[in-house]
This record gives C-alpha cells, structure tokens and sequence, in this order.
C-alpha cells in the first residue's frame, strides 16, 4: 500500500505552507494571544476567501467534495503557524453539521 500523498494533496500542502508561511508569522498569534480578538479575523477572511473552510462539503452545497485527508493538511498547516484561526470549529464540528443535513437547507 502506498501512504503517501496524491499528487493534488502534496499541491494542496504546498500551497497553503506558504500561504501560512506568508500570511500567519508568529507575530499574528502573539497579537492575537495579547490582545482582546479570539482570532485574527483578517486572517480568517483570507482563508475563507481560499475556500479553506468548504473542503469537505459536497459540490452541491458550494464545497469541493474532496475529504478527510485534505481537510488534515489544512488542519496541519493551520496548526504549524500556530494560525489564531477558528480551524476546528469549521473544518470539522461545522462541516459535519452541514454534510447531515438536507442539500436543499445546507446553503
């Protein structure tokens, strides 16, 4: 068996490394760590704007349909910028949310 990642999720990795790289230094989380924001939310709209947080959703309710998988790589590179983003509550608790629900009162 190979484990390793498909062409697309190394892309995927990549792409947002730098991104997070770029975009999520060390000095956001301090702020946001030292001032009265739960996130920084400037951040937050960049990877909204991305389409981060529609990973998992089906096509049919304005996602991408991909899975699990992609949606850990987001998690991981999220994770090793130390992105104050509210990651898990999107990529996982709301996502799976929407994904139980009807298509037609998803959107």
């Amino acid at each position: 068996m190979d484990f390793d990642f498909s062409p697309d999720q190394h892309h995927l990795k990549e792409e947002l490394q730098r991104f997070m790289v770029s975009e999520a230094p060390l000095s956001v989380a301090r702020a946001v760590l030292e001032g009265d924001q739960s996130y920084d939310t400037t951040l937050w709209a960049k990877i909204v704007d991305m389409g981060i947080p529609r990973l998992g959703l089906d096509e049919a309710q304005g996602g991408f349909g991909l899975g699990i998988i992609e949606q850990c790589i987001a998690a991981r590179e999220m994770g090793r910028q130390l992105a104050p983003v509210p990651c898990i509550s999107t990529l996982y608790l709301a996502q799976q949310l929407l994904l139980m629900l009807p298509v037609s009162t998803a959107l």
